[in-house]
């Protein structure tokens, strides 16, 4: 024990005399495994017995910190050489490419539904309009909403990725909406509403409907551990949004190791290993792992639909997307559904539904059979992604997954083995311990090949244990994804998008904006989930002219304003260790804060939103008169801001006058 350092000789020796020692013994015993730095597996494992290098440098809080990471990364240990070798090779698929193929449409215009084949395949919904093609999707619609009112279909959100930008957990961070909403409040709030439309349904379909009325919906959040004491500590601050504590669950999946090519451990510091979540699809294995499954079962249950929490547009638990699952039966076993969009770009980040040729041995002779799967860009190779239709000159490859998939329970178990056998490569520029010098080497720059490697799972290789893969292509306002700070997918851009969405609402409801403006990134327009969960329940909601800014909420969360009670807080402060958001940290960033002193804003916010004036939520119920506050806005700082007086009370004078802190 000496030889292996001097803190395991006399920690080995004390042990040795405290043996004879009976009870006492045990305890000392116990804490002896909780400081021992190195466990007896990794000291036979010559692959990273590099990690213990700097062990006689450590302290002891050091060393049992180190030595639970490597007993926590023990399993991994053995699998990284191969798994490396086969994420290489799933980088690499030129040679194999020609067994990949376009998925065959599913064709409704027919007397018939069609028969749904082996391997995969989809529907095109992307265009509601086509010529008989409503009165399906109506059908479908009202299929989904029986599910939702039954509460057969849980709802699994996905949100264990690294913090976006060294700023926090994207889920909970304040993106520059009007409200202020986090993307995890207006995932939970789109529930609420679908619950609320299909009770309305039921009660019109079912006479004693009324009396049972709407089963609550389980919503499951999977994050990453170390999020989930942040994750915790928001939904607590803010209530559950409303919904009830035994429908809403929090869990943590796995980390996995980053890598050198050569399949060692790297050391981000010299007592810690370098990790990060393994991927979302670890989402099973924590699900599995947890024993929520008989939970779910308890419950009824019979589905779940995986949502990601980094998209804008997402439409959790989309009714329609649940009819059309049900009507070509992706409730059956080893079956499931997928939403699609069409991919526009040869260069856009998304996954593609492919049609898989495998080749098996059956009895003496080998059959040709196809399975679904979803390949991501980095694994494609450009053959496959700039091919185009020699009619249209669409991509042919053009069914891009938006990553939300509907399942049955009972294959949890299936997908969690299959996910887990398939390892793709997430290359990563970190800083880490030089182990010849001890020091640590700096990051490489953007220009230079990355230095580390990781194995992950994705959510997408549940195919892999299907016979059936169903896909629901959908219109792009559907695909709303923040990856970036800057370019396609930043948080701008969703902005622009969301906000043009719900102008076309609120268009479609017979509405009209001053000046023909047409919303962007500047000019926001948000209409609450609470209001409208795809643009229904509008009619007759504007019969003046909008104008730019806007914002529309429903009446339960202006009365909870008018009654001064909090509302939800969508920014950073409720949990513990939030950092700024990005309308606080980053000037880029349009925050509707920086637009209050725009005209335009004070004139024509919706009275619905007394609350948007200049970010200011303390109300006092005070009044003063036209004069007094005309007299006193003409003395403060942004009077020509066109403020409406006749909104503004005696407080909000004083703010604006003396500033928020005095307030």
């Amino acid at each position: 024990a000496f030889e292996q350092g001097p803190i395991c000789g006399w920690m080995a020796w004390v042990n040795g005399l405290l043996q004879p020692c009976g009870e006492f013994c045990m305890g000392s015993s116990h804490q002896v495994a909780q400081t021992d730095p190195r466990p007896s597996d990794v000291q036979d494992d010559d692959a990273q017995a590099h990690l213990l290098k700097f062990e006689d440098e450590l302290g002891l809080d050091q060393q049992a910190e180190l030595n639970a990471q490597l007993d926590y990364l023990r399993e991994d240990f053995e699998f990284y050489e191969e798994g490396l070798a086969e994420a290489l090779d799933n980088e690499d698929m030129a040679e194999v490419f020609h067994r990949f193929d376009q998925p065959p449409e599913l064709l409704w215009d027919l007397k018939s539904a069609p028969k749904v084949p082996l391997g995969a395949s989809f529907t095109d919904a992307s265009d509601p309009e086509r010529l008989g093609f409503a009165r399906r999707l109506t059908s479908w619609r009202r299929t989904g909403l029986q599910v939702i009112a039954e509460a057969r279909v849980a709802v699994l959100l996905m949100a264990g990725g690294v913090d976006f930008e060294d700023y926090g957990p994207l889920p909970l961070l304040d993106i520059g909406l009007p409200s202020k909403k986090t993307l995890l409040q207006l995932l939970f709030e789109r529930v609420k509403r679908v619950m609320h439309i299909a009770l309305a349904y039921g009660r019109s379909m079912d006479a004693g409907f009324k009396q049972r009325g709407v089963k609550p919906i389980s919503i499951y959040v999977i994050c990453n551990e170390w999020n989930l004491r942040e994750l915790n500590d928001f939904l607590e601050a803010n209530e559950l949004f409303g919904m009830r504590e035994s429908e809403v669950h929090v869990l943590a999946h796995r980390f996995s190791a980053l890598v050198d090519d050569k399949g060692k451990v790297l050391l981000e510091r010299k007592h810690k290993a370098w990790v990060q979540p393994g991927g979302h699809g670890m989402c099973f294995q924590a699900l599995v792992d947890d024993g929520l499954i008989p939970d779910l079962k308890s419950r009824g249950i019979t589905h779940v639909f995986l949502a990601p929490t980094n998209n804008l547009g997402c439409k959790v638990l989309d009714p329609v997307f649940l009819g059309h699952c049900e009507d070509v039966k992706v409730t059956d076993r080893k079956t499931a559904g997928v939403k699609l969009v069409q991919k526009l770009s040869p260069d856009e980040e998304v996954g593609v539904l492919y049609n898989h040729q495998v080749t098996k041995k059956h009895g003496d002779k080998f059959i040709h059979i196809l399975t679904p799967q979803i390949l991501e860009k980095f694994e494609t190779p450009q053959s496959g992604l700039k091919r185009k239709c020699p009619i249209g000159g669409d991509l042919f490859f053009n069914q891009a997954s938006q990553c939300v998939f509907f399942c049955n329970i009972s294959d949890l178990q299936l997908f969690r083995d299959a996910v887990t056998k398939v390892n793709h490569l997430k290359r990563h520029r970190v800083s880490h311990v030089d182990l010849d010098t001890g020091e640590t080497t700096p990051a490489p720059a953007v220009e230079h090949p990355a230095n580390a490697l990781q194995l992950v799972h994705f959510v997408s290789d549940l195919f892999d244990a299907c016979v059936k893969g169903v896909g629901f292509m959908s219109g792009r306002e559907e695909m709303l994804v923040i990856r970036t700070l800057v370019g396609e997918k930043s948080v701008r851009s969703a902005l622009s998008q969301y906000s043009k969405l719900c102008q076309t609402w609120i268009r479609a409801a017979g509405g009209s904006f001053e000046g023909d403006m047409i919303a962007s990134d500047r000019e926001l327009c948000e209409i609450s989930p609470l209001v409208s969960y795809a643009g229904e329940g509008l009619q007759g909601q504007f019969r003046e002219v909008t104008a730019l800014p806007f914002l529309m909420q429903s009446s339960a969360e202006t009365q909870r304003k008018k009654r001064g009670m909090p509302l939800p807080d969508g920014g950073l402060t409720p949990a513990v260790g939030y950092k700024p958001g990005f309308s606080t940290q980053r000037a880029e960033f349009f925050s509707f804060a920086e637009a209050a002193s725009s005209k335009r804003e004070f004139n024509n916010v919706k009275r619905t939103d007394e609350d948007a004036f200049v970010g200011l939520f303390a109300r006092s119920s005070e009044r003063i008169s036209d004069s007094q506050r005309a007299e006193l806005l003409a003395e403060a700082p942004g009077a020509d801001a066109g403020i409406d007086v006749r909104t503004v009370t005696h407080k909000e004078v004083v703010e604006l006058q003396l500033g928020t802190d005095y307030a």
